[in-house]
């Protein structure tokens, strides 16, 4: 390795340590994994201090909001069309628009 070649690594590593320092200063990358718009996937949600900078859909291993696996209605959950929810133990289909829950509408939903 000649003095160039050693500069240029040595620049590149100082380049590294200035960017994971301005990182850190933002709070560092954090993920986390909630239910997405889409029936049967996730959304891996990555982080950059409390900013959102990306999301990719996964396929859940276990469906939830299925059928065989409703959701349970909460105040708060996000509900989503033609998604499947428990509510004071009746199953039941959701009708409406996506939204967050704030309030049971019967209206919303269809007893199967």
């Amino acid at each position: 390795m000649d003095k160039n070649d050693f500069e240029v690594l040595l620049n590149k590593i100082k380049q590294s340590k200035f960017i994971e320092d301005k990182i850190d200063t933002f709070g560092g990358f954090t993920n986390k994994t909630v239910q997405s718009d889409k029936l049967g996937y996730d959304w891996i949600e990555e982080y950059l201090g409390d900013v959102l900078v990306k999301q990719t859909y996964v396929e859940q291993e276990n469906p939830v909001g299925v059928a065989d696996n409703p959701f349970n209605f909460a105040v708060g959950v996000q509900l989503i069309p033609n998604a499947y929810y428990m509510y004071k133990d009746e199953r039941y289909v959701y009708v409406g628009e996506s939204k967050i829950a704030k309030k049971w509408i019967a209206n919303d939903f269809e007893k199967i």
